[in-house]
């Protein structure tokens, strides 16, 4: 279930960022995907650090950026 809740993210963060909408959130989308995708674990952790402070979202997090190389 926890593969099917990031691919149907990642898919929408795809969708915004390919559908041309000027909105505000597109640039947060941007910012969140070239990081997951191009900085290292701890740089995307820090940037999740931001916005949750829950040590499981984080714990997760560093899961998920560890699965993809």
């Amino acid at each position: 279930m926890k593969l099917a809740g990031a691919l149907l993210i990642l898919g929408a963060a795809l969708f915004l960022l390919t559908s041309r909408g000027d909105c505000d959130i597109c640039p947060a989308i941007k910012e969140d995907v070239h990081l997951f995708f191009y900085r290292t674990s701890e740089e995307y952790v820090e940037y999740v650090k931001q916005y949750k402070d829950d040590p499981e979202i984080l714990e997760n997090t560093e899961k998920n950026q560890e699965m993809c190389p």
